[in-house]
């Protein structure tokens, strides 16, 4: 006895799916829109289980109406940082890193790269690493450590198993850096630059200062 496979019924159903899909990417932009523009958080969890979900397709989407696409990236590490903020001031100084890429540096930087540490500021004064790091040893932080990418975090994870987080790094490395963190049950709080080009970068150092300070 044979059985007449159901083509038009399969296709009724991933027609239906397609349709489900394209209304929550839709309504996840719409939401995002709003957070960008008027900073305020509408539904957040579901907005990010949309771009966690569908994440190049809600890039490609922004693109295609005109718009920046590292506006998900934007939105998702302030949702992010909004969702997880009270969790983070509890983590005691002491207990909690900061990372920063080593585009901020000048490109006449002296530091040398170790393969254990990262990037070893001498303290010349030339960028604002120094700065940033002697804020963090000031309030008691366990560590601030320059990396030369995102697979060096790992490394610096396992070294120093902190609680929490402050990440500094591109929208789409901070973003993706703060999936991965969640996922180790490590809180996150994350810090876009203010620059791109990934040479002699800039980052808002009142934002910056405000998260490293923060506690309950």
């Amino acid at each position: 006895m044979t059985y007449a496979i159901p083509y038009e019924l399969i296709g009724k159903i991933l027609l239906l799916i397609l349709l489900i899909i394209t209304l929550m990417i839709t309504t996840g932009l719409s939401l995002a829109y709003i957070v960008f523009k008027k900073k305020k958080l509408i539904f957040p969890k579901f907005i990010l289980f949309v771009f966690d979900s569908f994440h190049f397709i809600s890039r490609k989407a922004v693109h295609l109406l005109g718009g920046n696409e590292s506006m998900i990236e934007t939105v998702g590490v302030e949702i992010r940082n909004n969702l997880s903020r009270n969790k983070f001031s509890k983590v005691p100084y002491e207990e909690r890193i900061i990372i920063l890429p080593q585009c901020l540096r000048k490109l006449e930087c002296p530091a040398k790269m170790s393969s254990v540490d990262g990037l070893k500021c001498v303290g010349c004064g030339k960028c604002k690493v120094a700065e940033i790091a002697k804020k963090a040893k000031e309030l008691g932080y366990k560590g601030t450590i320059v990396v030369p990418g995102g697979g060096f975090v790992k490394r610096i994870i396992k070294k120093y198993k902190p609680r929490a987080i402050i990440g500094v790094a591109c929208p789409h490395e901070v973003y993706t850096g703060m999936l991965e963190t969640a996922k180790k049950g490590i809180t996150t709080q994350g810090v876009a630059l203010q620059t791109g080009g990934c040479v002699e970068t800039l980052v808002d150092l009142n934002e910056l200062y405000g998260i490293i300070s923060l506690k309950s």
